[in-house]
Protein backbone atom coordinates (compact mmCIF):
# COMPACT_ATOMS: atom_id res chain seq x y z
CA UNK A 1 0.00 0.00 0.00
CA UNK A 2 1.40 3.38 -0.99
CA UNK A 3 1.19 6.58 0.98
CA UNK A 4 0.13 9.44 -1.21
CA UNK A 5 0.86 13.11 -0.75
CA UNK A 6 -2.08 15.28 0.20
CA UNK A 7 -0.83 18.06 -2.07
CA UNK A 8 -0.24 16.12 -5.28
CA UNK A 9 -2.71 13.36 -6.13
CA UNK A 10 -1.05 10.19 -7.39
CA UNK A 11 2.41 11.03 -6.05
CA UNK A 12 3.76 8.87 -3.27
CA UNK A 13 4.99 10.58 -0.14
CA UNK A 14 8.50 9.28 -0.87
CA UNK A 15 8.44 10.85 -4.36
CA UNK A 16 7.01 14.10 -2.99
CA UNK A 17 9.85 14.30 -0.45
CA UNK A 18 12.42 13.56 -3.18
CA UNK A 19 10.93 16.30 -5.36
CA UNK A 20 11.07 18.74 -2.45
CA UNK A 21 14.70 17.90 -1.69
CA UNK A 22 15.60 18.28 -5.37
CA UNK A 23 13.98 21.72 -5.40
CA UNK A 24 15.93 22.78 -2.30
CA UNK A 25 19.13 21.48 -3.90
CA UNK A 26 18.50 23.57 -7.04
CA UNK A 27 18.02 26.71 -4.93
CA UNK A 28 21.19 26.04 -2.93
CA UNK A 29 23.11 25.51 -6.17
CA UNK A 30 21.72 28.79 -7.51
CA UNK A 31 22.99 30.57 -4.40
CA UNK A 32 26.37 28.86 -4.61
CA UNK A 33 26.79 29.60 -8.32
CA UNK A 34 25.54 33.21 -8.16
CA UNK A 35 27.57 36.31 -7.73
CA UNK A 36 27.31 38.22 -4.44
CA UNK A 37 24.44 40.48 -5.52
CA UNK A 38 22.29 37.66 -6.89
CA UNK A 39 23.07 35.40 -3.93
CA UNK A 40 22.00 38.17 -1.56
CA UNK A 41 18.75 38.63 -3.52
CA UNK A 42 18.02 34.89 -3.29
CA UNK A 43 18.68 34.84 0.46
CA UNK A 44 16.41 37.88 0.84
CA UNK A 45 13.59 36.00 -0.89
CA UNK A 46 14.11 33.04 1.43
CA UNK A 47 13.98 35.25 4.52
CA UNK A 48 10.93 37.23 3.39
CA UNK A 49 8.62 34.31 2.64
CA UNK A 50 6.39 32.71 5.25
CA UNK A 51 7.96 29.30 4.67
CA UNK A 52 10.99 27.78 3.04
CA UNK A 53 8.70 25.94 0.66
CA UNK A 54 7.09 29.22 -0.45
CA UNK A 55 10.52 30.72 -1.06
CA UNK A 56 11.68 27.73 -3.10
CA UNK A 57 8.52 27.80 -5.21
CA UNK A 58 8.91 31.54 -5.85
CA UNK A 59 12.59 31.17 -6.79
CA UNK A 60 11.81 28.27 -9.11
CA UNK A 61 9.07 30.30 -10.78
CA UNK A 62 11.43 33.25 -11.20
CA UNK A 63 14.24 31.16 -12.67
CA UNK A 64 11.85 29.30 -14.99
CA UNK A 65 10.49 32.64 -16.23
CA UNK A 66 14.03 33.99 -16.73
CA UNK A 67 15.03 30.85 -18.66
CA UNK A 68 12.08 31.36 -21.00
CA UNK A 69 13.21 34.94 -21.63
CA UNK A 70 16.84 33.97 -22.26
CA UNK A 71 18.15 35.31 -18.95
CA UNK A 72 20.13 33.70 -16.09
Amino acid sequence: MCNYSVTTPGVTQQQAIKNELDAYKRVLNLIRDSGPVDAEALVKIIKERDSLNDAVLDIQAMTTEQNHHGCV
